[in-house]
């Protein structure tokens, strides 16, 4: 029997290369997201390999960093060559992903190529790939802003039309993403979850937590706007509701200056590893997702975050974008009215004073990602979708 073999080509990083090569601007959540796809192929009979450029912006320094082999989450994972010297950065990356793929190729395999996004570092690997004869799907995770006019509009909408030629089909982070692309077939594709966390205690004062990229666009500007309606307001409730911020991003610095005394309390930590961001969730009760409703990133990508905060067993209190409420369900999170300041502030009250309700929210929210991300479910469909008429 011919053996089937993935190859990811993504920029996914764990966090002892991160650290190694003092990378800042990663994506944790798009770093799972890419390791959990691979384990879960793994452990559905198809070998998978991630080809990482393991690249991103660093303070300083020159460095090169020699191609170096991991396994994240036990899954063999290819750190290319990465130099941090102003374009010589970028062909380093464009070659050295390319020849990964070509030596990692093998004859007499049914072999497909993942390429995350369409970015421009993904060119030659991808065009690589299809001179050995395999397929090439386009993870496709968020839409590219070619729509949004300027400059480097033309620029985009070519890259883009010559990458969708190159590749035969489309994995999607959220089923409107099916407009961003001409490739077909398409299979919207949410994630996995390795194990639903047992409920917690709801004594004591409620945990929300807010994590990851911190701008306008994920709604870190929104909360720091609640928090300072509460701290002028000083409703009773808010005395039993902690907010902690993790990540990174230009609303860090706002949000750090609503740290120590008042309430609602706030912490910021900034970035966290994977161990001690996972100590932090196992520990939280309420788990933030605010993109703006109408925004850039309300309907164009899929809030990963919302499958991981409902699988640690915390409440999901989101806004109502994407295909969040087809993945949960109407009862399955606690779901922002509009965006205004007052509809959030609501929406953190109706958790704090009655936290009954919202334990039997989490536990819809838990069970309806269970159903969702079975690792053996969601790994049979990725690659029955992924091989599907190779014969």
């Amino acid at each position: 029997m011919t053996q089937k073999h993935v190859l990811i080509l993504c920029n996914a990083l764990d966090d002892v290369t991160r650290l190694e090569r003092a990378i800042t601007t990663d994506s944790p959540a798009a770093s799972r997201k890419v390791f959990m796809l691979a384990q879960a192929l793994r452990g559905a009979g198809v070998r998978t390999t991630v080809v990482s450029f393991g690249r991103g912006y660093r303070s300083g320094g020159s460095e090169c960093f020699p191609t170096v082999v991991r396994r994240p989450r036990r899954v063999p994972t290819v750190y290319v060559r990465f130099v941090n010297r102003p374009v010589w950065s970028e062909i380093v990356s464009l070659v050295a992903a390319a020849v990964a793929v070509a030596r990692l190729h093998r004859r007499r395999r049914h072999e497909v190529l993942i390429a995350y996004n369409r970015a421009p570092a993904n060119a030659l690997g991808i065009l690589v790939a299809k001179l050995l004869g395999m397929r090439v799907v386009l993870d496709l995770e968020d839409a590219d802003a070619a729509g949004r006019g300027g400059m480097r509009g033309p620029a985009i909408r070519l890259g883009n039309a010559l990458v969708d030629r190159i590749c035969d089909r489309a994995l999607l982070a959220c089923t409107a993403l099916a407009a961003a692309t001409r490739l077909r077939p398409v299979l919207p594709y949410y994630g996995v979850v390795e194990a639903v966390a047992a409920p917690r205690s709801w004594d004591g004062p409620v945990q929300a937590h807010l994590g990851g990229t911190l701008n306008h666009d994920t709604g870190a500007e929104w909360l720091a706007d609640a928090i300072e309606q509460l701290r002028r307001d000083r409703p009773a409730w808010a005395a039993g509701l902690v907010i902690t911020i993790t990540g990174k991003g230009p609303s860090l610095t706002r949000l750090a200056g609503l740290a120590g005394d008042g309430y609602p309390g706030v912490n910021v930590h900034g970035r966290l590893t994977d161990a001690d961001f996972a100590a932090l969730r196992a520990a939280t009760h309420v788990g933030l997702s605010l993109r703006p409703p109408g925004g850039i990133l309300a309907d164009t990508t899929f809030p990963s975050k919302t499958i991981e905060i409902a699988s640690a067993g915390q409440v999901v209190l989101t806004t109502d974008v994407s295909d969040v409420r087809v993945v949960l369900g109407s009862d399955g999170a606690v779901f922002v009215g509009d965006g205004s300041v007052a509809a959030l502030v609501e929406a953190l009250c109706g958790i704090v004073e009655d936290p009954d309700k919202a334990a039997a929210i989490a536990a819809r929210g838990a069970a309806a990602v269970r159903r969702v991300g079975d690792p053996h479910a969601a790994a049979g469909r990725v690659a029955d979708f992924l091989f599907a008429g190779i014969a």
